[in-house]
This record gives C-alpha cells, sequence and structure tokens, in this order.
C-alpha cells in the first residue's frame, strides 16, 4: 500500500511538471468529441467541428453600417479572450458569428484568444490550463474585450442586441450590462466581502438579488461552478438563497 501511495504521489508530481493540456480533442462516453484548452479557429474549421462553424458562420449576415462604426474603435482594444465549449449550442451559434464581424473588422488574429472548457461533472466550464480561474465563467461564450489591459466588457452566452451592437456599446462607453446581473453582482460581492458578510445579510441580499435574476437556472449553474471550482461556502450560499427565497421562481410564473 505504501508503495502504491508513494507511486500515486509520483505520478501526480509528474503530471504537474509537465504541465496542463492545451488544443486536446476528448472524447466523451455518449461518443461526442470536444476540444479542451487553448485552441483557434483554424482548429473550429477541422472536423468534427467544421460542420456548425461552417453552417453559423455562412448563415450570420453582419451588419455592414454597425461594423462600419465599430471600425473606428476596435484599434484600442488590446486584446480579446473568448470561452466557450464546442459542446454547447450557444458557443456553436455565436463563435463562429463573432469570428465572421472579426473577420470583416479585419481584427488582428494574434490578438483573439480562444479557450475551451469542460462540460464535465469535475472540471465543469473549466479548462485544462485553468484560463478560467478568477474569470467568472459560469456561461459560454463568453466575449471579453480588453483596453490598456484592464477588462472593459463582456459579453455572456449571447448578446443583447446583436454582437455588433453589443461590441459597439461596450467600446462606446454606454454602460453596458451583460446577461446575467445577479451573477455578476454576487461574484462582485464574494471578491469583497467575505462570505459569512454574506451569510449575515441574507434576507437584504435576496431582495437585491430577485430585481436582477432572470429565472431560477441563473443562480443554479452559477452554483454548480462554484461547487466545481471548490468554492464550497459559496455555492452552498447560492443555492440556498435560491431554494428559501424562491429567487428567480416568480420571474417563470
Amino acid at each position: 500500500m505504501k508503495r502504491l501511495y508513494i507511486t500515486l504521489v509520483l505520478a501526480l508530481i509528474g503530471t504537474l511538471l509537465s504541465g496542463q493540456p492545451q488544443n486536446v480533442e476528448v472524447n466523451y462516453a455518449d461518443g461526442s468529441s470536444t476540444l479542451l484548452g487553448q485552441t483557434n479557429v483554424k482548429r473550429l474549421k477541422k472536423k468534427p467541428f467544421k460542420y456548425w462553424y461552417t453552417q453559423s458562420h455562412s448563415a450570420y449576415s453582419v451588419n455592414a453600417n454597425t461594423v462600419s462604426i465599430l471600425a473606428n474603435s476596435m484599434s484600442e482594444l488590446d486584446s480579446i479572450t473568448i470561452f466557450m465549449g464546442t459542446w454547447c449550442g450557444d458557443s456553436k451559434r455565436e463563435v463562429p458569428r463573432f469570428y465572421k464581424i472579426l473577420e470583416q473588422l479585419k481584427f488582428d488574429r494574434t490578438k483573439v484568444k480562444l479557450i475551451c472548457v469542460d462540460r464535465t461533472f469535475q472540471n465543469y466550464k473549466q479548462s485544462p490550463g485553468r484560463e478560467e480561474a478568477g474569470q467568472n465563467i459560469h456561461r459560454v461564450p463568453t466575449f471579453i474585450l480588453y483596453k490598456d489591459s484592464s477588462e472593459i466588457g463582456r459579453i455572456v452566452e449571447s448578446p443583447l442586441v446583436s454582437l455588433e451592437e453589443d461590441m459597439l456599446a461596450i467600446l462606446s462607453a454606454n454602460n453596458y450590462v451583460p446577461r446575467y446581473r445577479a451573477v455578476s453582482y454576487l461574484n462582485k460581492l464574494f471578491d469583497l466581502k467575505e462570505v459569512r458578510y454574506a451569510l449575515t445579510n441574507k434576507d437584504s441580499l435576496a431582495l437585491v438579488l430577485k430585481e436582477k435574476v432572470d429565472d431560477q437556472y441563473e443562480l443554479n449553474t452559477y452554483a454548480y461552478c462554484l461547487f466545481s471550482s471548490f468554492k464550497i461556502p459559496e455555492a452552498k450560499l447560492v443555492y440556498e438563497l435560491n431554494r428559501d427565497y424562491a429567487i428567480g421562481f416568480q420571474k417563470m410564473q
């Protein structure tokens, strides 16, 4: 047993030292394939992903007027980071559209980082290199725009109007607020305050969240992401808020 334990420890150390796999294609038990880690759009144009990529890319009509206005501001961006799941329907729809817009803008591809996350329970919405850590990635796709090395805005899961219009709103500093406002609020709260602060103020917190949440699934998904990232106290609190205060359920009636 002792020898087995030593072997397992050495194997773990070896894995850590060898670095995290990137651009890895993984086959799930249901027969589907997914990409994990940092990759690029060229990989999405190859089998088995090229079928949905090509279809979504070809079907999308870019708003030429919006893009012409947007072109004047794109040079201000340092970079764009995209988190997606090749298993995710929203990613399959929005990511090809986003790249089509970037093509028309002639945006420098070297400034775009594309990261694929997992869907399994133990690695839910996570990348092998953990690039998503600290980024509040609870829905995919998530498009994050950076200027002067700081995030200036993000589009979460799907745009409010269109990808072009939402990007323009972000770059125009029009106080753009993406979807899932309740999650953004909680994430900032957890960054600024300890969990026990939220625990002792659950009643007032619930009132704030009810005004921001779209439905009950919003907080459940967020709690699931927290749990898979081993943020157990935060996950437990979010689950309890959703359960005990029926946050989001009123919006479904």
